[in-house]
């Protein structure tokens, strides 16, 4: 985003303690569940992903008029957003999105990526259809030598410029929400044939000054955006705020929404996937956007991984080949309790040439690039890891393995005295509340009766939460206890 802002920054900002949407689950910010779809889940609803997987086996190139032309059509996969959605798709050194892809030789050539995102145009300003920013878009279509009925994809990465005018969270990530709406309704309405937008929220910036409004995107804001971006894709996967993308629902006034990658991370702290964002290396001099050699080719890299793995993506985005390299892929275990850690290899060959190549996600937004990946699973779910490996000649194969997450069995982990107070500790999952129950004897049918008041488990998918009962030691000969899910 353009403009001049008073910085209050410095590298030295290295965590910020606050945990990344997608390794959140279904635990808590500041009251608000994370993963990124709905009900702390990492994993498109399964409907709504095979509504997605339908649109993706159903594209074809276009020609200008947005008929089917399978010799000379082609697919626009076009970019909407501000300064730092261009640093990292097209405009900013050698090592953009845009660059990668078009060098890969996996790519379907019929693939045109465009990019329509500009510098200092935050949200609002798309959310008028007349606006210029819509004009310009137009004009690097055409530059392009392509027309608006061939874009049939979209990366959609936003923010709102000072967001500290809109308020606190939530406040300004629904207003961030609403505007998405907006722009995705605008964008369907001029590129009639958009049929997909994937989204990504910002990445690590190394300003935290959130009560300062002349801030161009501090922390937590720029880590909050990504609500905005989950909201509304739950929207549209729960019928809310007009974002039909389903003709056998009524009118299609939106594309099919979905993440695309999840790219901010909690700078050298990391995230679950072992992503950081390193300051100043990552950033320019602004401590916001990224940088050519740092933070835009880690942007781009995780948006080929994406592109080349998603099953919305791949049938559209890689070539066509009749001799797909043999994959045999393995995983240190497929089944466990969160946090799970997970080990996984590939081994490949192919009749034409080597393969050297190769990229995973994770099903939560997280990557990886080389043959052999560690992931931890912090959020209970059912994963379906995804692996494209390709070899010289531009051959690409992919295949997935489903790796199954589940919540800890409920547990006491410790009991332990202190002084004449009796200090208990079980295992708690994000978004769950618990009470401690007490009774006398534990084979009689006397009731357990609450002793605690409601206790919130802490904000982390998997953690654990304590209780102390006071003089227990001294006044009480039997006692026991049992926990209960609140309220």
């Amino acid at each position: 985003m353009g403009g001049s802002s008073r910085l209050r920054a410095d590298c030295t900002l290295t965590n910020l303690g606050i945990t990344a949407i997608n390794d959140l689950g279904s635990g808590l910010y500041k009251g608000y569940a994370g993963g990124l779809y709905t009900n702390g889940s990492n994993q498109r609803p399964a409907a709504h992903l095979a509504g997605g997987v339908w649109i993706a086996t159903n594209i074809q190139p276009l020609g200008a008029s947005g008929t089917v032309d399978t010799n000379s059509g082609k697919i626009v996969l076009l970019s909407i957003g501000m300064s730092n959605t261009t640093d990292e798709w097209a405009s900013l050194g050698s090592e953009t999105f845009s660059n990668m892809a078009t060098a890969d030789p996996a790519r379907n050539p019929q693939v045109r990526i465009v990019d329509g995102a500009q510098g200092g145009q935050d949200a609002i300003q798309w959310t008028n259809p007349a606006a210029a920013t819509w004009t310009t878009v137009l004009s690097r279509l055409t530059s392009a030598g392509v027309s608006t009925n061939q874009v049939q994809a979209l990366w959609l990465k936003q923010a709102l410029a000072h967001p500290g005018n809109y308020g606190q969270f939530p406040g300004h990530a629904q207003q961030l929400e609403n505007y998405l709406a907006i722009i995705l309704r605008n964008a369907k309405s001029k590129y009639p044939n958009l049929r997909l937008a994937y989204l990504s929220c910002r990445t690590r910036c190394y300003t935290n000054q959130p009560l300062d409004q002349t801030e161009l995107n501090p922390e937590p804001f720029a880590f909050e955006t990504g609500f905005a971006d989950k909201w509304v894709i739950q929207d549209q996967v729960t019928g809310q705020n007009n974002l039909n993308w389903d003709p056998r629902q009524g009118a299609v006034v939106a594309p099919w929404l979905s993440w695309g990658p999840y790219i901010w991370t909690d700078g050298t702290r990391g995230r679950s996937d072992g992503l950081t964002s390193v300051c100043p290396d990552d950033l320019q001099s602004d401590f916001t956007h990224p940088s050519a050699t740092g933070g835009v080719p880690k942007v781009a890299r995780q948006l080929l991984a994406f592109f080349k793995t998603d099953p919305t993506t791949t049938p559209w985005f890689l070539r066509k080949t009749s001799s797909p390299p043999s994959l045999n892929v393995s995983a240190s275990t497929t089944n466990g309790n969160a946090p799970l850690r997970v080990s996984f290899s590939v081994s490949a060959s192919s009749t034409h040439g080597a393969v050297t190549n190769f990229v995973w996600t994770y099903d939560d937004g997280d990557f990886a690039t080389t043959p052999t990946a560690t992931k931890w699973f912090p959020a209970p779910g059912l994963y379906n890891i995804h692996i494209t490996a390709e070899d010289t000649s531009g051959n690409a194969a992919t295949a997935a393995i489903p790796i199954n997450v589940t919540a800890r069995p409920f547990q006491f982990t410790s009991v332990a005295r202190q002084n004449n107070n009796l200090s208990m500790t079980w295992n708690t999952q994000g978004g769950e509340s618990y009470v401690v129950q007490a009774g006398t004897n534990l084979l009689s049918e006397a009731p357990f009766s609450d002793l605690s008041g409601l206790i919130p488990a802490p904000g982390a998918a998997v953690s654990s939460t304590s209780y102390v009962d006071p003089g227990v030691l001294t006044n009480l000969e039997n006692r026991f206890y049992r926990v209960r899910l609140g309220p």
